[in-house]
């Protein structure tokens, strides 16, 4: 099976969990999930077009043999922490405030991705976080959420 083929079948199941069961439990009426179907059938033309792509030599999918030490030190494996990295995230959120808890977490974010300029590491969060303060909590006036530091 091809890469294409993969990719198109993964945002057919997002596209019929999306229609079939995010949109009609998460929308309280046919104007609320307009926007929301319109969006998933956008993404599933693309999808049928990916899943009926002929395939090419190069993009037939070849599964590695098993390689742990390989493994442990490849993208899917980064890719992996990042993930697990965000409910501690979450909850440092809620326990810490959004200010502390996404400097923390932007600045490993940075190293985990090999950034090792140190005036990057420190101006690229506090760049961010005073973009986000100044854009939603004086702007907008929307509170985020404050813990035990700020």
């Amino acid at each position: 099976m091809s890469k294409d083929r993969c990719i198109g079948i993964f945002f057919l199941l997002l596209f019929l969990s999306l229609w079939l069961w995010v949109i009609p439990f998460y929308t309280k009426g046919p104007v609320e999930a307009a926007y929301p179907r319109f969006a998933a059938l956008i993404m599933l033309v693309p999808a049928i077009g990916m899943i009926l792509r002929k395939a090419t030599p190069e993009s037939i999918l070849r599964l590695p043999a098993f390689d742990l030490h390989k493994l442990l030190r490849s993208e899917y494996t980064r890719v992996l922490l990042l993930i697990m990295s965000y409910p501690v995230y979450l909850i440092s959120v809620q326990t810490f405030g959004f200010y502390t808890a996404g400097f923390v977490f932007c600045v490993g974010w940075m190293i985990f991705f090999g950034e090792r300029t140190l005036a990057r590491i420190l101006i690229t969060p506090l760049l961010l976080l005073g973009s986000i303060y100044s854009i939603v909590t004086a702007f907008l006036r929307y509170p985020l959420p404050s813990g035990l530091l700020f």
